[in-house]
């Protein structure tokens, strides 16, 4: 039986946008409530944010009541950066946190499944307006401390697919002796751990421009395969033949603007392969007040924390696998982990969730990699380990947490990028109705003018249209032939 949904209220593009999920039937508002049972952060220090539609978790896979999910590295990154950079939503830093965990740990940490193992490497987009949200101040300041604990492992900002898979195969670059010495001892250090990376990328779009392109081909298939960890990944070339990445780990942090990924959004194909539904896609819940940086020196215990998990983990030794210490489920985390399961892949996989669902499949295994680099962070600092890392309860709880507030966020995305393209459908009706005159135009001339959209899509921006007042329709009675409706610029 499916659960029961409620609904937040979805402005007039919810009319139009039924194919990307967001098509509302009954509207309520989704709040946080007194002990954690939407387990969704809104953003209560945000301004003009606009309500979307989001299923309500069963109560069976909610939080418990006033439950510990406090984590000391990550909330003391969070606190950090949010005072360094803070335009940048909270839930933006702390995916950065992760993304700098992940990078650390470079395939060294295995979760047994009993449908796979999970690697604890993520996929994040950080979707925002330029300027307003300081993307790149926040981006700049995961990347310095990225550099100053493992520079070895962060693939190189500007590169080539080609180039990037030989990085990932081990493969010497050309004119490697002819780079400053301490170049090359970086290269040599990072060899040692090709297939394990960290990418991080200022402009994410360009990728996807790039695998669009003849050259770009396979580059989105390579990296998800990179994403999916596969232990054996080979590629025959025309020109440069064979290429073999082994173990491969790619933990990638991309950033841009909705108006640069609309078209990406948009596109089923990128749904459909898994792309997207790979990523935690973060989009912010409305504008800050603004709030003046402080000048904040960076705590040494993030550094520390970071350096303890890189060096703590097994040390690649040359051989053909990479190994991996085994991660434990502690008690309860298993039930846990299992109720949000289901939640997420059979109780909320209903049809108005849309380009969602495949979204919504992945959060579990998303929410064991989070808990898996909160574990890990907290058992490398332990004085004695002699136990391997164990996912404790409040571990579990903190990364449902946090996917949950990545779900939401998906959903205001494509709001927002569905509205967008509904707005740029009207646009185009309006500039073809105004080159007809007073005479006016008919619906089905208005569609020809835009053969690339449904016929629905070009109804429904009319009606919206003339809904603001900006269009108006008429009876036309032509000499010969039958009445017909006709529409003009109001």
């Amino acid at each position: 039986m499916k659960s029961r949904v409620s609904y937040l209220d979805v402005p007039e593009a919810s009319r139009w946008i039924s194919n990307l999920g967001l098509r509302p039937k009954r509207t309520a508002k989704l709040t946080q409530r007194k002990g954690g049972n939407t387990n969704v952060k809104t953003g209560s220090d945000l301004v003009d944010s606009e309500p979307v539609y989001v299923p309500e978790l069963p109560r069976g896979a909610r939080l418990p009541p006033g439950v510990d999910t406090s984590h000391r590295w990550l909330d003391l990154y969070v606190d950090w950066t949010s005072k360094k950079s803070p335009m940048t939503p909270t839930f933006f830093n702390e995916a950065a946190g992760l993304w700098l965990a992940s990078v650390a740990v470079a395939r060294r940490l295995v979760l047994p499944m009993p449908h796979a193992p999970i690697y604890p490497n993520l996929f994040i987009a950080w979707v925002a307006p330029t300027t307003v949200y300081a993307k790149t101040t926040a981006m700049n300041l995961a990347r310095a401390l990225a550099d100053d604990v493992f520079p070895e492992l962060l693939a190189a900002q500007d590169s080539t697919p080609e180039a990037l898979l030989d990085d990932m195969a081990g493969m010497e670059p050309e004119g490697l002796d002819d780079l400053p010495k301490r170049d090359q001892e970086l290269w040599m250090r990072g060899c040692v751990f090709a297939g394990q990376r960290g990418w991080i990328l200022d402009e994410f779009s360009g990728l996807l421009a790039t695998a669009a392109r003849n050259y770009g081909a396979g580059l989105m298939e390579a990296l998800g395969r990179f994403y999916d960890c596969d232990p054996l990944y080979r590629r025959s070339r025309r020109k440069r033949g064979w290429v073999v990445v082994r173990d491969s780990y790619l933990s990638l942090f991309g950033a841009s603007t909705p108006a640069a990924l609309r078209k990406n959004f948009l596109a089923e194909v990128l749904w459909s392969n898994g792309w997207w539904p790979r990523f935690a896609l973060l989009f912010p819940d409305g504008r800050r007040p603004w709030v003046d940086s402080v000048e904040t020196p960076r705590p040494p215990v993030l550094a520390e924390g970071l350096r303890a998990l890189y060096r703590s983990l097994p040390r690649p030794t040359g051989g053909e696998t990479l190994e991996a210490l085994r991660v434990e489920l502690g008690p309860g985390v298993h039930d846990a982990w299992h109720a949000y399961d289901i939640a997420m892949r059979d109780d909320l996989q209903t049809e108005e969730i849309g380009r969602m669902g495949a979204c919504y499949g992945r959060l579990p295994t998303k929410a064991l990699k989070v808990a898996t680099l909160l574990a890990g962070l907290d058992w490398a600092v332990e004085i004695e380990r002699a136990k391997p890392p164990t996912i404790a309860l409040r571990h579990w709880c903190r990364a449902q947490q946090i996917t949950e507030t990545w779900r939401a966020s998906g959903h205001r995305l494509l709001a927002s990028i569905a509205k967008s393209e509904m707005d740029a459908i009207q646009e185009r009706v309006l500039s073809i109705v105004s080159k007809a005159g007073r005479q006016g135009i008919t619906l089905r001339d208005i569609g020809r003018h835009m053969q690339d959209k449904s016929r629905k899509d070009v109804e429904r921006a009319v009606e919206a249209v003339m809904r603001r007042g900006d269009l108006e329709s008429f009876a036309y009675n032509p000499p010969r032939g039958r009445p017909t409706v006709r529409y003009r610029i109001a």
